[in-house]
């Protein structure tokens, strides 16, 4: 058999695609799938048939006039290798054949009524194994006469045989009161990473509960559990619980009603929406008044990259241009010689090139800033006589001499009599 490409052009009218390389359809879509031919091959490779005829003239019989080239590979009895033991020995279990335009279709048979008594169970592993070898090669079409009811059944089967989607525990940042941005940010990558976020939006809807499929008698119709609404609760959730796990309890205890997860995330973007904007407008006067004062230059960029990155999480990106900006516009009058070999760039710059120039001016300022300390230092020095202890106290760095201080009790005794004679002096003067 001609080998196709699992990616192949499709044609317009495709049955139902419910997982990659997986379809649903009925004896219509079966008939243009053996019979429809591309110039690189079919588009459907392999064709799982539960009807009530394994025979390639259930087709023939539907739509008089259709030729279908057929060859025989397998044939399988109940009691021979690989059969159900609990089925009846003697009875035709599958065929497999290739069919269609130059025998390019893979085409199993499961004769099966759908009525009660059928038990699908005794035939879902090898139809199970049919599909997946299928979708390895090509496009699989599962049907039966109508579209629904036993194909459904065995395609789900195969859909549920596929490990679910499971999501890891969110729960290491609780959502609080002052916190949704943060938790928000947090709490989607691993389920848009799996492909879930339509859960959360609403646009994967919920299909319908039953399936309305006609009897294998033609006498009417039934109602019938629709397998993909029990995969798509189990998926939902899967989400559900992810979410309630990364709730804080004064949270959780608004949304413990909900059922789904979509409810729950519609609740909390409701909650939180105003307390948002809030947070938006305190950050945003927070970028605009913030200066670096004595803050050191790793310390003023960090807050104000961290502002910026808050603004960022809440929705409102903030540039790079922008950041550099503001960053620039906090520093004081002695950071101006930098910020004006910066405004007089004409090249563009990042802000990790802006960082360290940053980084390299405060340390020229501190060297330089330093120097001018030890010189005023010197100088004070010198003014007050050039020796590093000067005087203490008040009193005098160095010794008088023996001979001054001999002297200096006569010259008490000269002071004290001139105190005294000094009232007589002024008596004597002229009135």
């Amino acid at each position: 058999m001609a080998a196709t490409s699992r990616d192949a052009p499709v044609p317009p009218a495709m049955p139902d695609l419910v997982r990659d390389h997986l379809y649903f359809g009925d004896i219509n879509d079966a008939i243009a799938a053996l019979t429809a031919s591309l110039p690189d091959g079919t588009y459907i490779t392999h064709v799982l048939s539960v009807v009530s005829s394994a025979s390639i003239s259930f087709f023939t019989d539907y739509r008089p006039g259709l030729s279908l080239p057929t060859e025989e590979a397998r044939r399988v009895v109940a009691g021979e290798d690989g059969a159900p033991s609990a089925v009846a020995p003697g009875r035709l279990m599958r065929v497999v054949e290739r069919t269609g335009e130059g025998l390019r279709v893979t085409r199993m048979a499961v004769p099966l009524k759908d009525t009660e008594e059928e038990n699908l169970l005794d035939h879902l592993e090898p139809c199970l194994d049919f599909i997946d070898e299928g979708r390895k090669a090509g496009n699989v079409l599962v049907h039966c006469f109508a579209g629904v009811s036993r194909s459904v059944s065995s395609g789900a089967s195969s859909s549920a045989a596929q490990p679910m989607t499971t999501l890891g525990d969110n729960s290491r940042e609780k959502l609080g009161r002052d916190n949704f941005l943060l938790w928000k940010a947090t709490v989607l990558p691993p389920i848009r990473g799996a492909q879930l976020d339509g859960y959360l939006d609403g646009t994967l809807e919920a299909p319908a509960k039953t399936l309305e499929v006609q009897k294998a008698d033609n006498s009417g119709t039934e109602t019938v559990p629709n397998p993909e609404y029990a995969r798509w609760i189990a998926q939902d959730q899967q989400v559900l619980g992810s979410l309630l796990t990364s709730l804080s309890l004064e949270v959780l205890t608004q949304v413990v009603s909900m059922k789904t997860s979509a409810q729950v995330w519609s609740a909390l973007e409701e909650m939180y929406s105003s307390v948002s904007r809030s947070r938006i407008i305190q950050l945003r006067t927070l970028f605009a008044g913030t200066r670096k004062n004595e803050m050191t230059a790793t310390a003023y960029f960090t807050k104000m990259r961290g502002i910026a990155d808050e603004l960022t999480a809440a929705g409102k990106k903030m540039e790079d241009d922008d950041l550099i900006s503001q960053i620039l516009a906090g520093l004081d009058a002695e950071y101006n010689p930098f910020v004006s070999s910066i405004a007089a760039r004409t090249d563009a710059y990042s802000l990790s090139e802006i960082y360290a120039q940053f980084i390299a001016f405060e340390a020229r300022l501190e060297s330089q800033n330093s120097g001018s300390q030890q010189y005023n230092s010197s100088a004070n020095l010198a003014a007050r006589g050039g020796h590093g202890k000067g005087s203490r106290g008040g009193k005098k760095w160095w010794r008088e001499p023996r001979w001054l201080r001999q002297q200096q009790p006569r010259r008490l005794q000269q002071q004290q009599l001139r105190q005294q004679l000094q009232p007589r002096e002024q008596q004597l003067l002229p009135q």
